[in-house]
């Protein structure tokens, strides 16, 4: 009796044990709560004409230069946003940072989400054969609004806080950042737009978190060393 009572205690723990680690994940995961409504909705057909052109524009002034930077901004981290203003990017000693970074990064994705889902409006480059896309792997999901120009803004923001001497700076990087997905022909200047303001919303949401504030204070030394200061 007392095998089986031990047994059933065993069988009992497995199978408590996946949603008890699920749980745990969950209350670790960053998260921000932000008005999407304020990220606002995907221009007209004319309007989106207009924008196409203002793509094509941009992509027959691409130099070979801009090509590679935008290239390097494709990847959504720390370590490219710092690389892109001659910044020092050490990996180890940016391993906190970029994990905090990484966790702000999927925060944003996941606020914006249901407004990618909600328009699905098609990429620059599924409009028109004219668009010539970076030599890097397409974009799969929608166009509105740019998770890489939100994620420029909230980074600028973020750097901001223990560093404000570099607003400036850090501001022009983050709109670079951003105007790098029109370049590549991934995104028109709506969308840009739009992510921007998604990234403020989360960056305000997240600097008002004093959980949040407190890790970003703990790493400030190794991203200023890392800023130059």
């Amino acid at each position: 009796m007392k095998r089986q009572a031990l047994l059933i205690a065993g069988l009992l723990a497995l199978c408590l044990s996946p949603a008890t680690h699920a749980v745990a994940k969950d209350k670790a995961r960053l998260t921000v709560v932000i008005d999407t409504a304020q990220v606002g909705t995907p221009p007209d057909a004319a309007a989106t004409a207009k924008e196409l052109a203002s793509v094509l524009s941009t992509q027959a002034e691409r130099t070979p230069s801009r090509e590679e930077l935008a290239v390097a901004d494709a990847k959504q981290s720390l370590s490219s946003f710092l690389k892109g203003m001659d910044a020092t990017a050490d990996k180890d000693g940016l391993k906190k940072a970029r994990r905090l970074f990484k966790e702000a990064t999927a925060a944003l994705e996941e606020a914006l989400a249901p407004v990618k889902g909600r328009f699905e409006r098609p990429r620059p480059f599924r409009a028109s054969a004219e668009v010539k896309t970076c030599q890097i792997k397409l974009p799969p999901s929608s166009s509105f609004p740019s998770t890489h120009a939100g994620t420029g803004t909230l980074f600028a923001a973020l750097l901001a806080h223990i560093a404000p001497e570099r607003k400036t700076e850090l501001e022009a990087r983050g709109l670079d950042y951003g105007w790098s997905r029109v370049v590549c022909g991934f995104h028109y200047p709506s969308d840009i737009e739009a992510g921007r303001t998604g990234g403020r919303l989360a960056a305000a949401a997240l600097l008002n978190d004093p959980a949040f504030v407190k890790r970003l204070d703990n790493v400030a030394p190794e991203l200023r060393g890392a800023l130059g200061l």
